[in-house]
């Protein structure tokens, strides 16, 4: 069974605290959770959790973290996104994967980062048709008239985003996913003046063979 986009959630704050929690409702037999969490100037979170289970560290791209978790809670659970270092404006997004049991973990992963503003691309390792890419763009800036979205540029389907302003610092968080078809495959966003951009990338197997969910 090919890996597929299930649910997705997301959320910001520009207050005081150093951490972000919310809700996201995965469906029963979801295989694979996935969290992003940015912090602005380069303030990327240490932990995560997913209904109180401490989620893996995968990537991180100067203030962009990864994290995942195989076989999480399923039904309304709280993602808490931790370990932000100062109260300045933050968001983290959520999405769960369906697919077939794992095996390992899952398989491919790249980074990028632009220090302005343009269009991002980062390559993935060949993939196999039932793969999954899961895209994880951030942005921050600074400065007047801050603000911004992600345009997707290579296919990729949005499937949440927040943003969050305050004064001129801003901070927003994407995610995408896309079928990894059976080569390589990238991924990109394009954007316009800013600070930061950057992008994490992962290719999810869950197949029916015995070697699916590498990474």
């Amino acid at each position: 069974m090919a890996a597929s986009f299930d649910v997705a959630a997301s959320t910001q704050s520009k207050g005081a605290g150093t951490t972000l929690s919310w809700s996201i409702t995965a469906t029963a037999g979801a295989r694979l959770g996935v969290v992003a969490g940015i912090g602005f100037d380069n303030d990327d979170p240490s932990a995560a959790t997913w209904g109180g289970v401490a989620m893996t560290s995968l990537l991180t791209v100067l203030g962009l973290r990864l994290f995942i978790i195989v076989n999480p809670l399923t039904g309304a659970q709280t993602v808490v996104v931790s370990g932000f270092t100062e109260a300045n404006p933050r968001a983290a997004a959520a999405l769960s994967v369906l697919g077939s049991a794992p095996g390992t973990i899952p398989r491919s992963s790249n980074t990028g980062s632009l220090a302005a503003g343009g269009t991002l691309t980062v390559a993935l390792a060949s993939a196999l048709t039932a793969d999954l890419v899961v895209h994880a763009a951030g942005l921050d800036s600074q400065g007047a008239g801050a603000t911004g979205a992600v345009s997707f540029t290579e296919g990729e389907t949005l499937r949440t985003e927040s943003e969050t302003v305050l004064g001129t610092q801003n901070v927003t968080m994407t995610l995408g996913t896309k079928a990894g078809g059976g080569g390589a495959t990238n991924v990109g966003h394009s954007q316009g003046n800013k600070k930061l951009t950057c992008a994490l990338a992962v290719k999810y197997s869950v197949a029916e063979s015995p070697s699916a969910w590498w990474i």
